[in-house]
């Protein structure tokens, strides 16, 4: 009595497959059509070698982008201080765009373009930006809101 090998013995489908690699199946089908993953068609199915799935599987990294470690590591001695225990956050010498706008009496749209020019230092800090108290101060000396031909005095 002769045995039967399964002839799908070396590979996987691919929700076993996707299991395997911690992803969603839609994330690895995705992959499949970009031809980033080997796999063959069978009966409506994709198949994916056990062997390719290895070999794809230890160059693959299942979150890709900038890891938060790596963003950990540089530390900045300028940040303000995290917020107070009650919530609500103690910047103190810290001015986020709403309240640096109001100080300032523009629009915070307005001051988002001025750090995007780099005319006024902020920080990016906890998804938003922040000011430090004393560059608002000197910026506020020297800060003209509606730039532009001055009237002379003699039109006056």
């Amino acid at each position: 009595m002769a045995t039967h090998d399964d002839p799908f013995d070396g590979w996987s489908d691919l929700v076993e497959a996707a299991r395997e690699l911690g992803i969603h199946p839609q994330s690895l089908r995705r992959l499949i059509k970009q031809g980033r993953v080997p796999a063959s068609l069978f009966g409506g199915k994709y198949m994916i070698a056990r062997e390719q799935l290895e070999m794809f599987k230890t160059n693959y990294d299942p979150k890709p982008g900038r890891k938060r470690s790596a963003r950990l590591m540089v530390a900045d001695t300028n940040a303000p201080p995290a917020p107070a225990p009650s919530g609500r956050p103690s910047f103190g010498q810290w001015f986020d765009i709403v309240e640096a706008a109001r100080e300032l009496g523009i629009h915070p749209q307005s001051l988002r373009r001025l750090i995007k020019q780099e005319r006024i230092g902020a920080r990016f800090f906890g998804g938003k930006y922040l000011i430090a108290r004393e560059q608002l101060e000197m910026f506020k000396t020297n800060y003209d809101p509606k730039p532009g031909r001055k009237r002379s005095a003699r039109l006056l």
